[in-house]
């Protein structure tokens, strides 16, 4: 069995609120994967990952148990976690959501916008998924909107199935400050 701590580690990006008076409010932590070796996403060693249901199933084991103990032990915390569109097509996805049901109102389950590998109708497989996360108490989130599969056509069509959507700030960043 692969050691995915020896792989992988989870950071906890604080997402804050700016109240009028300057002072920051944190709302929940964004939960991210990086690796230990590049520090950043593990794009392609995730990919391999999800290529294979058994490796699937072990990650999600480790990711569960992670986020359960950061959950168990932080009673007052609430996360955002990522979720590749290429989950969404396993049932493991419900069963790793399922597990983590005492805590789905700490839990927001973020849309990525990764685009790679989609072979699948993501919209018909979310739909389905969704229906059964929202029984547990779960919200969703549309996370970087417009980049990869996280277009305004996809939010358009989930609209009514999200609770909140995070624009990127990507396409802004060649923008000039005014002077």
């Amino acid at each position: 069995m692969q050691d995915y701590n020896d792989l992988f580690y989870l950071i906890y990006q604080p997402i804050v609120n700016i109240k009028n008076n300057g002072t920051l409010e944190i709302l929940e932590y964004e939960v991210l994967l990086r690796s230990q070796d590049k520090r950043r996403f593990p794009n392609k060693k995730f990919n391999e990952i999800l290529s294979s249901p058994e490796k699937h199933q072990m990650f999600m084991k480790w990711y569960f148990e992670k986020l359960n103990d950061v959950l168990v032990r932080n009673e007052n915390i609430n996360l955002a976690i990522n979720i590749h569109p290429l989950q969404w097509k396993e049932t493991i996805i419900f069963d790793f959501f399922y597990k983590l049901k005492e805590f789905s109102n700490r839990i927001k389950i973020e849309l990525t916008e990764h685009r790679n590998f989609i072979e699948f109708d993501l919209d018909t497989v979310f739909k389905s998924r969704y229906a059964e996360l929202v029984m547990l108490g779960y919200n969703f989130v549309i996370d970087d909107v417009g980049n990869g599969t996280n277009d305004i056509d996809f939010v358009i069509k989930h609209i009514e199935q999200v609770s909140s959507i995070k624009f990127s700030i990507l396409p802004f960043r060649d923008i000039k400050k005014k002077l």
